[in-house]
Formats: structure tokens, C-alpha cells, sequence
């Protein structure tokens, strides 16, 4: 979300606390596991994930579209694994994919997730997903969708030379963001009125976008102050979204 916004102090372990409990508020943690990235000769040259048995293929043909691509790529997370084989890798991921769609349990616990689109829904059908296209094409699988999308391009914006996202920041929305910190830090003070929530998550999304980390975890410290009964769950997805690109360390200046 002056010229530019002052240099990050170092973070406490208070504030590397926070950045944590907006993460672990909002997904499951992946299975790290190292896994060389299939190539597209291998994604061709890999043998068809098996067809779903009829029970399985009716509770499938219940859920939305998005919800099935969505398990299936809950089925790559936890199913892929290091093989030179890999038919033999996507004959497992089928199974954890059956497995999936036959947890009544899993299924109705994350329903609203599942009916999310992502960036990886957006670009690949159900199929595609089951055998890995989207891994031959340089997404990390492990990860969540949109995290993986957001690294990737990352890594493309590196590769070819262009400028990170917060350098390119209108100087004048930066300005305004440099007077809403200050008046933010008066009011924690007690030296100016406080600061609307409203006003505070617009001021973390903003100096998320500028790349911005103290400041950013700065605004965060102050939304929990504001909502002393826990913030909301509707206002934590909102805030996660905006702090995401800032949990690799590459991402921030």
C-alpha cells in the first residue's frame, strides 16, 4: 500500500510473533519436503492419473469446479514426493486425491476455502493439476496457490531485470502514507487522537505494498489494540492477504 518511508528497524520477536499469528490463523502448514521440479517432458511423457471410481466421481460432481481444483491440488501438496518414476508419482497423488474426496469430514471443515478461487485455479483445470503441470511450469507446490503465483513472479520480475513493485509507488501516495504513520505513532503516544481501524489496516496494506515490514507490523500491533477482543477472522484474511508478500524475506527492502 517524502520520497520514500524510513528504513526498517530490526524486528522484535514480539512482532515476528504477529506476522506469525496472522499466518497460522489462516492456513494449514505444508509438508516440506524437497522435491526437484518435474520438467514438461516429464509431465507428457508420465502416465494418465487413473479414473475415479463411480462413488468417488459422484461426490466429485457435488463439489463447484473451483472446489475440485482445489483438492486436487491439496492431493499434489501432500502427494508428491522425490521419484525417478514419476507415473509411479502420480498414481500415489491420485490416491491421496480419492482419499480427499471421500473425507466427508476434510471436506465439509474447509467447504469455503475450497470454493476460493486462487491463482492457480485461474490457470489450470483439475487434470492439468493431478499431473503436475503446474509444477513443470515453475510453481512451487508446497506452498499455498497464491503465494506460489506471487513468488514466481518474483522470480520472472528478477530474471528480467524489472524494478520491484514498491519502487514504482506514486511519491505522493507515499507521502500520505509517511503522514498517517506519524499520526498513527502520536496517537499510541497519547499525543494526537486515536486512529480509526479502518484507517490503521489502510495504512498496513499500503506499507505492505511499499515493502515496508516495521511499519507495516507497526500498523498490525496497533489494529490488535484497537480490537481488544481479537480481531475478526473477516478482518484477519484481509490483513494476511496484504502482509503475504512479506513473509519471504526476499520480498521485503
Amino acid at each position: 500500500m517524502v520520497a520514500s518511508l524510513p528504513r526498517p528497524l530490526p524486528l522484535s520477536h514480539r512482532r515476528i510473533r504477529l506476522l506469525r499469528r496472522f499466518t497460522l490463523k489462516r492456513k494449514r502448514q505444508p509438508q516440506q519436503i524437497l522435491v526437484p521440479a518435474s520438467t514438461p517432458s516429464q509431465v507428457e511423457k508420465a502416465v494418465p492419473s487413473p479414473a475415479l471410481q463411480p462413488h468417488v466421481a459422484a461426490i466429485a460432481a457435488e463439489l463447484t469446479e473451483t472446489a475440485r481444483r482445489n483438492v486436487a491440488l491439496e492431493a499434489v501438496r501432500i502427494g508428491n514426493y522425490y521419484s525417478e518414476d514419476q507415473a509411479e508419482v502420480l498414481r500415489y497423488i491420485a490416491e491421496q486425491h480419492a482419499e480427499l474426496l471421500q473425507d466427508s469430514k476434510w471436506l465439509k471443515k474447509y467447504a469455503a476455502k475450497l470454493r476460493k478461487e486462487n491463482g492457480l485455479t485461474q490457470r489450470y483445470n483439475s487434470s492439468e493439476i493431478l499431473a503436475k503441470r503446474h509444477e513443470a511450469d515453475g510453481y512451487d507446490v508446497f506452498v499455498h496457490a497464491d503465494e506460489a503465483v506471487a513468488a514466481k513472479e518474483r522470480a520472472d520480475s528478477a530474471k528480467s531485470g524489472n524494478k520491484p513493485s514498491w519502487e514504482e509507488m506514486d511519491p505522493a501516495l507515499l507521502g500520505e502514507l509517511q503522514d498517517g504513520l506519524l499520526e498513527a505513532a502520536a496517537a499510541a503516544q497519547g499525543e494526537a487522537d486515536p486512529v480509526g481501524a479502518d484507517e490503521l489496516v489502510e495504512l498496513l496494506e499500503g506499507c505492505a505494498r511499499a515493502g515496508e515490514i516495521a511499519a507495516a507490523v507497526f500498523c498490525g500491533e496497533r489494529i490488535e489494540a484497537v480490537h481488544e477482543g481479537g480481531v475478526p477472522d473477516e478482518l484477519v484474511d484481509r490483513l494476511f492477504e496484504a502482509l503475504k508478500p512479506l513473509l519471504r524475506p526476499s520480498a521485503v527492502r
